[in-house]
């Protein structure tokens, strides 16, 4: 059995980057390997001159992630003032940069994408023993970040907490299918239809204490992952792959299927100079023995009839 930090990543809005350049700044599908590293040394309070530290987190620990839902496509269509591009100066405030004649001011326009309703799921390993963080040490990061973390962009915070908890599991790929199925997010109701299922409970059981028990047992898998159905749309796991580095599958893929490799700039290289290096991904799909049972699974029309 080996440990994993699992954690969540899920958001109403998000901002997963590729390579940008110019006014069209793209998006991909699901957040790249050096988005959850930034976003992991951020927790720990790492700044970009920290290049030793970037290196060793890199390198020392795994990372898989499962795509329960990477959200839909929103394009924003940013402008943005800016001080003259001839004053090589650095402003020690968004209020400094602007406070010049107004008539010496440009505008830069771009596109940019974001996802909506992303709902993914993290599992975090050590490769080998010179990783200078454990993982309890880790998970005490994500529970009290140094630096405030978002998903992306600054104006995309997360809509749940990381919840990081480490499990022993055989790979990588279970860890993260157990975390699906009981996970604290995954158990979250929504709010309102909670309360009013609560209520009912009440009226029904008159006092029988025993009654209440039974009929909340029986009436719990109705509303079981509704909050996680509205949150990503997603009303099943048809769509769910697990992804992780390619070098990583025959360990820590278990009994998912390999889909497709799939090259990906995103191997950190150097944040001072923000470098990325090629990386090969592997994408996974689930077997359908593996999903969550239907009962489990349900619409949210089947949840409200």
């Amino acid at each position: 059995m080996a440990r994993f930090l699992t954690f969540a990543l899920v958001a109403p809005m998000a901002s997963f980057g590729d390579i940008a350049a110019g006014g069209f700044r793209d998006g991909v599908l699901r957040p790249a390997r050096s988005a959850l590293l930034g976003l992991i040394a951020g927790c720990l309070g790492l700044t970009r001159e920290e290049e030793t530290e970037h290196r060793a987190l890199s390198d020392h620990y795994g990372i898989a992630l499962l795509c329960y839902n990477n959200g839909d496509l929103l394009i924003d269509y940013h402008t943005a003032q800016m001080a003259p591009a001839m004053r090589k100066r650095v402003y020690a405030t968004r209020a400094a940069e602007l406070a010049v004649d107004p008539t010496e001011l440009s505008t830069v326009l771009s596109y940019r994408d974001y996802r909506t309703g992303s709902w993914h799921l993290a599992a975090l390993w050590l490769r080998d023993d010179k990783g200078p963080w454990t993982l309890e040490e880790l998970q005490n990061a994500l529970n009290r970040p140094v630096f405030t973390p978002y998903w992306g962009r600054k104006s995309c915070p997360f809509s749940l907490p990381f919840t990081p908890e480490i499990m022993e599991e055989e790979t990588a790929a279970q860890a993260l299918l157990e975390r699906h199925a009981s996970g604290k997010e995954s158990q979250l109701f929504y709010g309102a239809r909670f309360r009013k299922e609560e209520q009912s409970l009440k009226d029904d059981a008159e006092g029988d204490e025993e009654s209440a028990e039974e009929k909340k047992e029986e009436k719990a898998p109705a509303a079981y992952l509704f909050f996680r159905n509205r949150q990503s749309g997603q009303k099943d796991n048809s769509a769910m792959t697990i992804v992780m580095d390619a070098r990583d599958v025959e360990r820590q893929g278990g009994a998912c299927v390999l889909s497709r490799r799939e090259n990906r700039r995103d191997q950190p290289l150097s944040r001072t100079r923000w470098e990325f290096g090629l990386r090969e991904e592997a994408v996974l799909t689930v077997p359908s023995s593996k999903l969550l049972s239907p009962k489990a699974s349900m619409s949210e029309a089947e949840v409200q009839s």
